[in-house]
């Protein structure tokens, strides 16, 4: 995964991104007055699990009946089952009370995001009994995708950073001839990120990229209607290398990944329908994986 890279998202990104799930409660039809709400976030991959991003939102428990509730358990669970959660208890909800759990621990199963090859239907559940009965529920749907699906800017968006790959071995294929360019070129042939000779050099490197890219002729493929908003699959460079295919947003990680693996610090723009790489000239701090304002760089 690339820390370096950066996504820049147009205006139009959905900031609201979980499923708010509400339910009520009941025994054997009759209501509890117990109402349970929580939020997932939608569209859930790999990604999420291998960097450590929070999956699941607040739990709110509202007693809107006239007695206290005593001894609760509030359960998540999944079908399937991909997400792990440890049951937790609740001595006494008084009538009238609403309360917030706002941070539950939920732990993503990777195996079965890793035997997916097309996305999934599922569910979460979260069930609140006491010791003789089930006093609430509430249900939201989502999508489990396969790994190599990026879920686009309407979830997580940062996490198109985990689809730059520097260490896959089609990148050093293209670093050799890279270095091979800059050598017939009378430069430096060694990557070694940022040094003497300045922007300059951050340049030249990058052009002796690019040929090295241009030797490969890989075909440009068209990307999916909204990928920027909805997400794609995403070609890593092995594939790419090794079908001369690939769409804007196959090709800008790509380059990403060899900018970072020759110790540059890559950029990656999504424009409306489009994918573009840049890179920093000089070594940048990062405070912020994403940013969405042009005019801040």
């Amino acid at each position: 995964m690339c820390d370096d890279a950066i996504m820049m998202a147009g205006d139009d990104r959905d900031d609201g991104h979980e499923i708010h799930a509400g339910g009520f409660g009941g025994d054997g039809g009759a209501a509890t007055g117990l109402t349970v709400t929580f939020d997932i976030v939608p569209r859930l991959s790999l990604a999420f699990h291998q960097n450590g991003v929070p999956v699941l939102g607040a739990i709110e428990l509202r007693n809107t009946s006239a007695m206290d509730i005593s001894d609760l358990t509030v359960t998540v669970t999944s079908d399937p089952s991909f997400l792990m959660v440890t049951p937790f208890p609740i001595d006494r909800l008084r009538a009238g009370e609403a309360r917030t759990i706002p941070s539950v621990v939920a732990t993503l199963e990777p195996g079965i995001f890793l035997r997916l090859t097309e996305a999934m239907r599922a569910s979460v559940t979260c069930t609140v009994t006491t010791p003789d009965r089930e006093a609430g529920r509430a249900v939201a749907p989502c999508e489990l995708m396969a790994p190599a699906e990026w879920t686009g800017m309407r979830h997580s968006p940062e996490l198109l950073a985990a689809f730059v790959c520097p260490n896959d071995p089609a990148v050093d294929v293209i670093l050799r001839n890279t270095a091979e360019k800059l050598r017939t070129a009378r430069r430096d042939p060694a990557l070694a990120g940022y040094g003497p000779g300045g922007r300059a050099r951050v340049l030249e490197c990058a052009e002796a990229l690019w040929g090295a890219l241009w030797d490969e002729q890989i075909a440009y493929s068209l990307p999916p209607a909204s990928f920027e908003r909805e997400g794609q699959k995403v070609r890593l460079p092995a594939t790419v290398v090794g079908t001369k295919v690939g769409t804007c947003l196959d090709l800008t990680l790509l380059y990403a990944a060899c900018l970072e693996q020759m110790g540059f610090h890559p950029l990656v723009v999504l424009l409306e329908g489009h994918a573009l790489v840049g890179v920093w000239l000089e070594p940048t701090d990062i405070v912020t994986t994403t940013i969405d304002e042009p005019q801040l760089l």
